[in-house]
């Protein structure tokens, strides 16, 4: 038996609201399509892109077939861009699922609005490297320097150690040698006293 029931109401307006009020560059807008194909919110009064889910149109069966395959792809969850033309011009789309409601997101923009700001990009990135060609040199320069002052160190530093080992290595070798000597000539009371802590002190106490 029923007892009571609960709602929770979400007011599309908000939506509405905060979709229409998305720029995208000069030209670019967004609209909503649902999962029955139909667009739900578009800034766009008129056009293939006007909302119309008072008409229960579908987009998927618009003449427009590359608007209405991407479509098909929206209604399915997927994510994609594409470039096609609305309304006679060329533009560029990009869509994604939204989570949580069966909706997706769709973002417009003129092709001309995009290949303008890619040559502005290009030719940004041409008066760079122009300016930047002869700072880079000099940076190169002392990148070469730093390089060889940094072989130069190392050299030294590679040298300094093996020496230093070298001697610690050879110096209680010597000395052994001098203490068998001493004691090869007769005097076997000598007591070799050599404290390495490794296998030359074994091979003194040996001795």
């Amino acid at each position: 038996e029923i007892v009571a029931v609960a709602g929770v109401g979400s007011y599309l307006t908000v939506v509405k609201d905060v979709v229409i009020q998305t720029a995208i560059g000069e030209s670019g807008y967004a609209f909503l399509v649902n999962q029955y194909g139909q667009i739900m919110v578009s800034p766009k009064e008129e056009g293939e892109t006007a909302a119309n889910t008072s008409e229960g149109t579908d987009v998927r069966n618009s003449s427009n077939e590359r608007f209405a395959g991407n479509v098909q792809k929206m209604v399915q969850r997927e994510s994609g861009v594409d470039q096609l033309e609305l309304d006679g011009k060329q533009k560029y789309i990009a869509y994604m699922p939204l989570k949580g409601v069966n909706w997706s997101f769709v973002a417009v923009i003129d092709e001309d609005e995009v290949l303008e700001l890619a040559k502005d990009s290009q030719n940004t990135i041409i008066g760079m490297k122009k300016s930047a060609n002869h700072e880079m040199a000099e940076q190169f320069k002392i990148l070469n320097w730093k390089f060889l002052l940094s072989g130069l160190l190392l050299v030294i530093m590679t040298v300094t150690l093996s020496m230093y080992f070298a001697r610690r290595l050879t110096k209680p070798l010597l000395r052994l040698k001098e203490d068998v000597s001493t004691i090869g000539q007769g005097n076997l009371d000598y007591q070799i006293d050599i404290h390495t802590g490794d296998e030359i002190e074994e091979l003194a106490a040996s001795f």
